[in-house]
Protein backbone atom coordinates (compact mmCIF):
# COMPACT_ATOMS: atom_id res chain seq x y z
CA UNK A 1 0.00 0.00 0.00
CA UNK A 2 2.97 2.32 1.02
CA UNK A 3 4.94 1.78 -1.99
CA UNK A 4 1.32 1.88 -4.47
CA UNK A 5 0.30 5.83 -2.44
CA UNK A 6 4.09 6.54 -3.33
CA UNK A 7 3.97 5.44 -6.70
CA UNK A 8 0.79 7.64 -6.54
CA UNK A 9 2.76 10.58 -5.14
CA UNK A 10 5.04 10.78 -8.04
CA UNK A 11 1.86 10.69 -10.61
CA UNK A 12 0.86 13.43 -8.93
CA UNK A 13 4.12 15.56 -9.19
CA UNK A 14 4.18 14.86 -12.78
CA UNK A 15 1.06 16.60 -13.29
CA UNK A 16 2.46 19.42 -11.22
CA UNK A 17 -0.71 19.00 -8.91
CA UNK A 18 -1.17 17.88 -4.79
CA UNK A 19 -3.74 16.19 -2.94
CA UNK A 20 -6.50 17.91 -0.81
CA UNK A 21 -5.65 18.18 2.70
CA UNK A 22 -9.14 17.00 4.22
CA UNK A 23 -10.78 14.91 7.68
CA UNK A 24 -14.01 14.86 9.56
CA UNK A 25 -16.14 17.44 8.81
CA UNK A 26 -16.85 20.50 6.86
CA UNK A 27 -20.29 22.72 6.21
CA UNK A 28 -22.08 26.34 7.76
CA UNK A 29 -24.67 27.06 9.08
CA UNK A 30 -27.39 29.39 7.85
CA UNK A 31 -28.26 32.68 9.40
CA UNK A 32 -30.56 30.26 11.94
CA UNK A 33 -29.44 28.21 14.66
CA UNK A 34 -30.57 24.73 12.20
CA UNK A 35 -29.39 24.35 9.30
CA UNK A 36 -30.54 21.57 6.32
CA UNK A 37 -27.85 18.86 4.95
CA UNK A 38 -27.60 15.23 3.87
CA UNK A 39 -26.06 13.19 6.64
CA UNK A 40 -25.93 9.14 6.70
CA UNK A 41 -26.62 6.93 8.64
CA UNK A 42 -29.10 7.81 11.22
CA UNK A 43 -30.44 11.11 10.66
CA UNK A 44 -29.22 14.06 12.71
CA UNK A 45 -29.33 18.19 12.58
CA UNK A 46 -27.03 20.87 11.89
CA UNK A 47 -26.89 23.27 14.87
CA UNK A 48 -25.16 26.74 15.05
CA UNK A 49 -22.91 27.05 18.18
CA UNK A 50 -22.23 30.83 19.04
CA UNK A 51 -18.35 30.84 19.36
CA UNK A 52 -18.52 35.13 20.29
CA UNK A 53 -18.32 35.99 16.14
CA UNK A 54 -21.33 37.05 13.77
CA UNK A 55 -22.14 34.62 11.19
CA UNK A 56 -22.08 35.63 7.39
CA UNK A 57 -22.27 34.03 3.98
CA UNK A 58 -19.56 33.42 2.06
CA UNK A 59 -19.25 34.34 -1.44
CA UNK A 60 -16.49 31.67 -3.29
CA UNK A 61 -16.16 34.32 -6.33
CA UNK A 62 -14.58 37.02 -3.24
CA UNK A 63 -13.63 34.99 -0.48
CA UNK A 64 -10.99 31.54 0.08
CA UNK A 65 -12.09 29.28 2.94
CA UNK A 66 -10.08 27.58 6.18
CA UNK A 67 -11.85 24.90 8.05
CA UNK A 68 -10.99 23.59 11.70
CA UNK A 69 -12.68 19.91 12.84
CA UNK A 70 -12.69 20.67 16.54
CA UNK A 71 -14.21 17.34 17.85
CA UNK A 72 -15.81 13.91 17.84
CA UNK A 73 -18.26 12.92 20.48
CA UNK A 74 -20.18 9.62 21.13
CA UNK A 75 -22.56 7.53 23.54
CA UNK A 76 -20.57 4.34 23.14
CA UNK A 77 -24.32 1.97 23.00
CA UNK A 78 -25.30 4.85 20.34
CA UNK A 79 -26.46 2.38 17.03
CA UNK A 80 -24.31 3.29 14.21
CA UNK A 81 -21.16 3.59 16.72
CA UNK A 82 -19.20 0.17 16.08
CA UNK A 83 -18.43 -2.00 19.59
CA UNK A 84 -15.02 -2.45 18.75
CA UNK A 85 -14.85 1.65 19.24
CA UNK A 86 -15.48 1.67 22.74
CA UNK A 87 -12.70 -0.89 23.94
CA UNK A 88 -9.94 1.30 21.05
CA UNK A 89 -7.26 3.27 22.21
CA UNK A 90 -6.71 4.06 18.43
CA UNK A 91 -9.50 4.88 15.51
CA UNK A 92 -8.55 5.47 12.28
CA UNK A 93 -10.69 7.97 10.73
CA UNK A 94 -10.67 8.33 6.42
CA UNK A 95 -12.40 11.01 4.94
CA UNK A 96 -13.59 11.56 1.10
CA UNK A 97 -14.07 15.11 0.00
CA UNK A 98 -15.81 15.30 -2.87
CA UNK A 99 -16.45 18.64 -4.87
CA UNK A 100 -18.89 19.40 -7.67
CA UNK A 101 -17.65 20.97 -11.06
CA UNK A 102 -20.68 21.34 -13.29
CA UNK A 103 -18.80 22.23 -16.02
CA UNK A 104 -16.21 19.13 -16.41
CA UNK A 105 -17.36 16.26 -18.40
CA UNK A 106 -16.95 14.58 -15.42
CA UNK A 107 -18.74 16.56 -12.86
CA UNK A 108 -17.39 15.21 -9.68
CA UNK A 109 -13.55 14.16 -8.03
CA UNK A 110 -12.76 13.32 -4.89
CA UNK A 111 -9.44 12.99 -2.11
CA UNK A 112 -9.31 10.75 0.66
CA UNK A 113 -7.50 11.83 3.89
CA UNK A 114 -6.95 9.66 6.83
CA UNK A 115 -5.56 10.60 10.36
CA UNK A 116 -5.52 8.62 13.52
CA UNK A 117 -7.40 9.95 16.98
CA UNK A 118 -6.88 8.66 20.65
CA UNK A 119 -10.81 8.09 21.72
CA UNK A 120 -10.84 9.64 25.71
CA UNK A 121 -13.39 9.98 27.66
CA UNK A 122 -16.09 7.92 30.26
CA UNK A 123 -17.51 4.36 29.69
CA UNK A 124 -20.53 6.03 28.63
CA UNK A 125 -19.37 9.11 26.57
CA UNK A 126 -16.46 8.35 23.96
CA UNK A 127 -14.88 11.54 22.83
CA UNK A 128 -12.09 12.13 19.98
CA UNK A 129 -10.52 15.07 21.08
CA UNK A 130 -8.76 16.80 18.21
CA UNK A 131 -7.89 20.20 16.71
CA UNK A 132 -6.80 19.14 12.95
CA UNK A 133 -6.58 22.11 10.20
CA UNK A 134 -9.20 20.94 7.02
CA UNK A 135 -8.16 23.89 4.50
CA UNK A 136 -6.25 26.85 4.83
CA UNK A 137 -7.60 30.04 2.67
CA UNK A 138 -8.44 27.53 -0.17
CA UNK A 139 -9.97 28.55 -3.56
CA UNK A 140 -13.17 27.09 -4.65
CA UNK A 141 -12.59 28.18 -8.33
CA UNK A 142 -11.40 25.60 -10.35
CA UNK A 143 -8.33 27.39 -12.22
CA UNK A 144 -7.98 24.09 -14.40
CA UNK A 145 -10.99 25.38 -16.45
CA UNK A 146 -10.96 27.88 -19.03
CA UNK A 147 -11.87 30.43 -18.01
CA UNK A 148 -11.39 29.93 -14.03
CA UNK A 149 -15.04 28.83 -13.00
CA UNK A 150 -16.92 28.23 -9.45
CA UNK A 151 -17.06 24.68 -7.89
CA UNK A 152 -20.88 24.31 -7.11
CA UNK A 153 -20.80 21.78 -4.15
CA UNK A 154 -18.60 19.80 -1.38
CA UNK A 155 -19.42 16.80 0.20
CA UNK A 156 -17.36 14.62 2.98
CA UNK A 157 -18.29 10.84 3.44
CA UNK A 158 -16.66 10.33 6.80
CA UNK A 159 -15.82 6.36 8.23
CA UNK A 160 -14.70 4.96 11.31
CA UNK A 161 -11.71 2.31 10.66
CA UNK A 162 -10.85 -0.57 13.21
CA UNK A 163 -6.84 0.21 12.94
CA UNK A 164 -6.04 -2.16 16.18
CA UNK A 165 -7.44 -5.20 14.53
CA UNK A 166 -4.96 -7.09 12.45
CA UNK A 167 -6.29 -7.11 8.24
CA UNK A 168 -6.00 -5.69 5.00
CA UNK A 169 -8.16 -2.40 5.78
CA UNK A 170 -6.37 -1.65 8.67
CA UNK A 171 -2.81 -1.55 6.55
CA UNK A 172 -3.86 0.19 3.80
CA UNK A 173 -5.13 3.16 6.00
CA UNK A 174 -2.39 2.86 8.49
CA UNK A 175 -0.48 3.52 5.07
CA UNK A 176 -2.56 6.16 3.90
CA UNK A 177 -2.59 8.03 7.62
CA UNK A 178 1.31 7.94 7.45
CA UNK A 179 0.89 8.97 3.67
CA UNK A 180 -1.19 12.21 4.60
CA UNK A 181 0.72 13.52 7.34
CA UNK A 182 3.31 15.04 4.13
CA UNK A 183 0.53 16.12 1.78
CA UNK A 184 0.70 19.58 1.12
CA UNK A 185 -2.36 22.46 0.81
CA UNK A 186 -2.36 22.14 -2.88
CA UNK A 187 -1.87 25.05 -5.39
CA UNK A 188 -4.71 23.19 -8.02
CA UNK A 189 -6.18 20.33 -6.85
CA UNK A 190 -8.63 20.49 -9.89
CA UNK A 191 -5.83 19.46 -12.55
CA UNK A 192 -6.38 16.07 -13.78
CA UNK A 193 -3.29 14.48 -11.95
CA UNK A 194 -4.98 15.37 -8.47
CA UNK A 195 -8.03 13.62 -9.53
CA UNK A 196 -6.08 10.94 -11.09
CA UNK A 197 -4.27 10.55 -7.26
CA UNK A 198 -7.56 10.83 -5.81
CA UNK A 199 -9.15 7.69 -7.83
CA UNK A 200 -6.43 5.73 -7.39
CA UNK A 201 -5.86 6.03 -3.48
CA UNK A 202 -9.84 5.19 -3.03
CA UNK A 203 -9.74 2.10 -5.70
CA UNK A 204 -7.43 1.18 -3.22
CA UNK A 205 -9.10 1.57 0.11
CA UNK A 206 -12.56 0.10 -1.50
CA UNK A 207 -10.75 -3.16 -2.41
CA UNK A 208 -8.94 -3.39 1.30
CA UNK A 209 -12.81 -2.04 2.87
CA UNK A 210 -14.61 -4.85 0.75
CA UNK A 211 -16.67 -6.86 3.22
CA UNK A 212 -15.16 -5.81 5.91
CA UNK A 213 -16.80 -5.03 9.39
CA UNK A 214 -14.37 -2.39 10.53
CA UNK A 215 -14.98 0.45 8.28
CA UNK A 216 -18.18 2.23 9.82
CA UNK A 217 -19.62 4.37 7.62
CA UNK A 218 -20.23 7.63 10.18
CA UNK A 219 -21.72 10.83 8.33
CA UNK A 220 -22.14 12.39 4.51
CA UNK A 221 -22.65 16.20 4.73
CA UNK A 222 -22.90 17.94 1.40
CA UNK A 223 -23.59 21.82 0.86
CA UNK A 224 -23.77 23.81 -1.88
CA UNK A 225 -21.59 26.90 -2.19
CA UNK A 226 -22.61 30.31 -2.99
CA UNK A 227 -21.32 32.72 -5.74
CA UNK A 228 -23.63 35.25 -4.00
CA UNK A 229 -23.36 37.77 -0.93
CA UNK A 230 -26.60 36.47 0.35
CA UNK A 231 -26.41 32.39 1.50
CA UNK A 232 -29.86 29.78 1.00
CA UNK A 233 -30.36 27.39 3.83
CA UNK A 234 -27.69 24.68 1.86
CA UNK A 235 -25.03 27.20 1.24
CA UNK A 236 -21.66 27.63 2.95
CA UNK A 237 -20.99 30.21 5.81
CA UNK A 238 -18.77 31.24 8.43
CA UNK A 239 -18.56 30.14 11.76
CA UNK A 240 -18.28 26.84 14.23
CA UNK A 241 -21.32 24.38 13.38
CA UNK A 242 -22.49 20.67 15.30
CA UNK A 243 -23.66 18.28 13.68
CA UNK A 244 -25.65 16.28 15.86
CA UNK A 245 -27.32 12.59 15.69
CA UNK A 246 -30.55 11.67 18.15
CA UNK A 247 -29.31 8.97 20.79
CA UNK A 248 -31.56 6.85 22.79
CA UNK A 249 -30.02 5.02 25.94
CA UNK A 250 -29.99 4.70 29.58
CA UNK A 251 -27.88 7.59 30.55
CA UNK A 252 -29.62 10.63 28.63
CA UNK A 253 -27.98 13.15 30.75
CA UNK A 254 -27.48 16.19 28.49
CA UNK A 255 -28.87 14.21 25.34
CA UNK A 256 -31.58 16.16 23.64
CA UNK A 257 -33.71 15.09 20.82
CA UNK A 258 -33.47 16.26 17.33
CA UNK A 259 -36.55 17.46 16.53
CA UNK A 260 -36.14 19.75 19.49
CA UNK A 261 -33.12 21.25 18.53
CA UNK A 262 -34.71 24.73 17.89
CA UNK A 263 -35.77 25.01 21.50
CA UNK A 264 -32.10 25.68 22.53
CA UNK A 265 -29.12 27.30 21.87
CA UNK A 266 -25.85 26.22 21.54
CA UNK A 267 -22.49 27.49 22.67
CA UNK A 268 -19.23 26.98 22.40
CA UNK A 269 -17.33 26.84 26.16
CA UNK A 270 -13.43 28.06 26.35
CA UNK A 271 -13.38 26.16 29.26
CA UNK A 272 -13.98 22.74 28.69
CA UNK A 273 -13.69 22.91 24.84
CA UNK A 274 -16.98 21.49 23.99
CA UNK A 275 -20.39 22.53 22.84
CA UNK A 276 -23.30 23.03 25.74
CA UNK A 277 -26.57 24.02 25.54
CA UNK A 278 -29.38 26.27 27.00
CA UNK A 279 -33.27 26.19 26.96
CA UNK A 280 -35.05 29.31 25.01
CA UNK A 281 -38.03 30.86 27.05
CA UNK A 282 -39.36 30.55 24.10
CA UNK A 283 -39.37 28.20 20.83
CA UNK A 284 -39.14 30.61 18.15
CA UNK A 285 -36.26 33.24 19.72
CA UNK A 286 -33.47 34.27 18.44
CA UNK A 287 -30.61 33.05 20.42
CA UNK A 288 -29.01 36.56 19.76
CA UNK A 289 -30.62 38.43 22.37
CA UNK A 290 -28.84 39.50 25.04
CA UNK A 291 -31.12 38.10 27.89
CA UNK A 292 -29.97 34.72 26.58
CA UNK A 293 -26.20 35.10 27.17
CA UNK A 294 -26.67 34.42 31.01
CA UNK A 295 -29.10 31.35 30.91
CA UNK A 296 -27.55 27.92 32.48
CA UNK A 297 -25.95 25.87 30.04
CA UNK A 298 -25.12 21.81 29.98
CA UNK A 299 -22.37 19.84 27.74
CA UNK A 300 -24.32 18.61 25.21
CA UNK A 301 -23.78 14.87 25.41
CA UNK A 302 -25.84 13.90 21.69
CA UNK A 303 -23.64 12.30 19.20
CA UNK A 304 -21.82 15.05 17.64
CA UNK A 305 -18.71 16.16 15.01
CA UNK A 306 -17.86 19.57 15.31
CA UNK A 307 -16.20 21.91 12.92
CA UNK A 308 -15.38 25.89 12.07
CA UNK A 309 -15.48 27.44 9.20
CA UNK A 310 -13.14 31.33 8.82
CA UNK A 311 -13.43 33.14 5.69
CA UNK A 312 -11.23 35.79 4.10
CA UNK A 313 -10.96 38.57 1.10
CA UNK A 314 -9.77 36.74 -1.78
CA UNK A 315 -6.01 38.55 -2.83
CA UNK A 316 -7.58 39.75 -6.23
CA UNK A 317 -10.80 40.90 -4.81
CA UNK A 318 -11.35 44.57 -5.20
CA UNK A 319 -14.55 45.15 -2.85
CA UNK A 320 -16.06 42.37 0.10
CA UNK A 321 -19.78 42.56 1.33
CA UNK A 322 -19.52 41.44 4.90
CA UNK A 323 -21.62 41.02 8.25
CA UNK A 324 -21.29 44.01 9.89
CA UNK A 325 -18.98 43.41 13.27
CA UNK A 326 -20.73 42.48 16.78
CA UNK A 327 -20.48 40.04 19.45
CA UNK A 328 -23.44 37.64 19.37
CA UNK A 329 -22.44 36.65 23.18
CA UNK A 330 -22.12 40.44 24.08
CA UNK A 331 -18.86 40.51 25.50
CA UNK A 332 -15.92 42.58 25.20
CA UNK A 333 -13.09 40.99 22.73
CA UNK A 334 -9.65 41.13 23.48
CA UNK A 335 -7.12 39.41 20.39
CA UNK A 336 -3.68 38.11 20.89
CA UNK A 337 -1.23 40.85 20.34
CA UNK A 338 1.33 38.03 18.84
CA UNK A 339 -1.30 36.97 16.11
CA UNK A 340 -2.29 40.83 15.61
CA UNK A 341 1.43 41.52 15.31
CA UNK A 342 2.53 38.24 13.15
CA UNK A 343 -1.08 39.16 10.87
CA UNK A 344 0.39 42.54 10.19
CA UNK A 345 3.80 41.76 9.21
CA UNK A 346 1.94 39.19 7.21
CA UNK A 347 -0.16 41.37 5.21
CA UNK A 348 2.38 44.21 4.57
CA UNK A 349 5.01 41.96 3.52
CA UNK A 350 3.13 39.37 1.41
CA UNK A 351 -0.71 40.09 0.31
CA UNK A 352 -0.23 41.87 -3.24
CA UNK A 353 -2.34 44.92 -2.99
CA UNK A 354 -2.62 45.61 0.71
CA UNK A 355 -2.20 49.32 0.87
CA UNK A 356 -0.93 49.69 4.77
CA UNK A 357 2.15 49.66 6.69
CA UNK A 358 2.71 47.80 9.41
CA UNK A 359 1.92 49.77 11.70
CA UNK A 360 -1.39 50.50 10.24
CA UNK A 361 -2.42 46.80 9.98
CA UNK A 362 -2.06 46.61 13.63
CA UNK A 363 -3.72 49.40 14.35
CA UNK A 364 -6.65 48.49 12.07
CA UNK A 365 -7.12 44.68 13.31
CA UNK A 366 -7.03 45.62 16.63
CA UNK A 367 -9.91 48.64 15.69
CA UNK A 368 -11.51 45.92 14.30
CA UNK A 369 -11.15 43.45 16.90
CA UNK A 370 -13.04 45.89 19.17
CA UNK A 371 -15.56 46.25 17.07
CA UNK A 372 -16.43 42.45 17.22
CA UNK A 373 -17.39 43.35 20.75
CA UNK A 374 -18.73 46.45 20.97
CA UNK A 375 -20.21 46.90 17.34
CA UNK A 376 -20.06 48.81 14.15
CA UNK A 377 -20.17 52.22 15.58
CA UNK A 378 -17.35 51.41 17.31
CA UNK A 379 -15.09 51.80 14.48
CA UNK A 380 -13.72 55.31 13.25
CA UNK A 381 -15.20 56.33 10.03
CA UNK A 382 -12.64 55.20 7.78
CA UNK A 383 -13.24 51.32 8.77
CA UNK A 384 -17.15 51.23 8.73
CA UNK A 385 -17.28 50.63 4.87
CA UNK A 386 -20.75 51.24 3.27
CA UNK A 387 -24.17 49.94 4.10
CA UNK A 388 -25.42 47.40 1.49
CA UNK A 389 -28.25 45.68 1.66
CA UNK A 390 -29.25 47.18 5.45
CA UNK A 391 -27.49 44.25 6.83
CA UNK A 392 -24.49 44.09 5.11
CA UNK A 393 -21.61 46.35 5.08
CA UNK A 394 -19.30 46.65 1.58
CA UNK A 395 -15.04 47.09 2.05
CA UNK A 396 -12.31 47.62 0.14
CA UNK A 397 -10.13 44.94 0.09
CA UNK A 398 -7.73 46.19 2.35
CA UNK A 399 -10.07 46.94 4.88
CA UNK A 400 -12.33 43.40 4.38
CA UNK A 401 -8.96 41.29 4.72
CA UNK A 402 -8.22 43.19 8.02
CA UNK A 403 -11.41 42.63 9.35
CA UNK A 404 -11.56 38.85 7.82
CA UNK A 405 -8.05 38.76 10.19
CA UNK A 406 -9.92 39.65 13.34
CA UNK A 407 -13.08 38.02 12.86
CA UNK A 408 -10.69 34.96 12.25
CA UNK A 409 -8.17 35.25 15.59
CA UNK A 410 -11.33 35.92 17.89
CA UNK A 411 -13.48 32.70 16.45
CA UNK A 412 -9.99 30.72 16.59
CA UNK A 413 -9.20 32.06 20.22
CA UNK A 414 -12.31 30.88 21.76
CA UNK A 415 -12.47 27.76 19.53
CA UNK A 416 -8.75 26.92 21.40
CA UNK A 417 -7.25 27.03 17.55
CA UNK A 418 -3.76 28.83 18.14
CA UNK A 419 -4.74 31.64 16.13
CA UNK A 420 -1.42 32.17 14.45
CA UNK A 421 -3.05 29.09 12.32
CA UNK A 422 -6.06 31.51 11.74
CA UNK A 423 -4.12 34.25 10.05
Amino acid sequence: MHNLLASGSRILAEHAACCLMATICVVAPAANAQVTGAINPSGGRFVAVDDGVRRQCININTSVVSMFVLGVKARTHTSWLPTWLSSSRDVGVKVNITMTDPLTQNPTFTFPRAVKLKTSGSTNIVSLPVIYQLLTKYSFINSSNNPPSPISNISLDIDFINIEKASVLATAILSLIDFSKNLPVPPNPYSSGAQLFGQFANTLIQQAAAGSADDTPVATISYDLSTLDACGSRELREGTTALIIDYNGQDMDGVIATSDAERYCYYYSEATREVTYAAKPQPAQDCSQPGLAGAPRKPLNNPQIVYSVNSYARPSTTVAVRAPPGDTLKAAITLDNTAVGNAARHLQQERLGYDGDIAKAQSNIKAFGQALGEGLSALPPELQGESHDQTLVRLPASRAIEYDTARAIARCQRIGVSPDQCI
